[in-house]
């Protein structure tokens, strides 16, 4: 027998680092927009999936526009 587990584990050490995050990302001190990788139309979904997981792609976050 197969079991497929999925572990969600929180971590709340880091909750007071949000507020400096965002007044740093506000600031422009971070650049947080080339953290986005590769942009989707809704209609291409599945592709947008396929390469979030294919390692070769150098992905770091993938959006999907919905408009």
């Amino acid at each position: 027998m197969r079991f497929n587990v999925v572990s969600i584990q929180m971590a709340f050490y880091h909750i007071f680092s949000y507020p400096t995050a965002l007044e740093m990302v506000a600031d422009g001190k971070i650049d947080v927009k080339s953290l986005v990788t590769h942009h989707f139309d809704m209609s291409k979904t599945v592709k947008a999936f396929e390469t979030a997981i294919d390692r070769s792609m150098n992905s770091i976050k993938v959006i999907i526009d919905c408009n």
